[in-house]
């Protein structure tokens, strides 16, 4: 047997390195061990169901972070103020749930009752409320990330919204939903 390597074995050897550089390009692809969750709506169901799937995560071992846009950033809202904003400013203020507890429900809101039912419902039922979930958060390990634009839209200043939030743009939140094991939009 020669000690020569053959026009073969340089073709195996270049295929295997080939092979090789293209497992490291898909381990590199593969996702996070992450969860990335969007919150646009700010209806007490959507915000509940995203927080919910948050724990949920969490205790499953995923980093979470939870992004509010858009009408969810009412949910972490701690009493937007009317003073210093413009008309404009001043009348979406008014239409923003002053904490998360306030949240309007999607069905069945029965001219603001129905938040109250279901809080009340939860609570018999040992169902923790979004509330009770968003003060969790924080201490459980998930982020809470709030979009400038979003604050900048209704006219918020971060003094107005819960402490200890993360102020990021939309392309953090599509970077952290790209690298996630799982991304959902509530």
């Amino acid at each position: 047997m020669s000690a020569a390597l053959t026009t073969t074995d340089l073709d195996l050897r270049e295929r295997v390195e080939q092979l090789e550089a293209r497992v490291a390009e898909m381990a590199e692809a593969m996702p996070e061990e992450r969860a990335s969750l969007l919150v646009v709506s700010g209806e007490m169901e959507a915000v509940h169901t995203a927080l919910m799937l948050a724990h949920s995560a969490v205790a499953m071992g995923l980093e979470t972070s939870v992004y509010f846009a858009s009408w969810g950033v009412q949910a972490l809202c701690a009493n937007p103020k009317g003073s210093g904003k413009t008309i404009v400013g001043r009348c979406l203020a008014s239409l923003l749930a002053s904490d998360v507890a306030q949240l309007r429900s999607s069905r069945m809101n029965f001219g603001g009752l129905g938040p109250v039912l279901f809080a009340h419902v939860m609570k018999g039922h040992s169902i923790q409320t979004a509330a009770e979930l968003l003060d969790l958060a924080p201490e459980c390990g998930i982020e809470l990330v709030v979009c400038p634009t979003s604050l900048e839209m209704f006219e918020l200043k971060l003094e107005e919204m819960r402490p200890g939030l993360a102020v990021r743009g939309a392309a953090s939140f599509i970077e952290s939903a790209h690298r996630s094991r799982f991304a959902g939009v509530f």
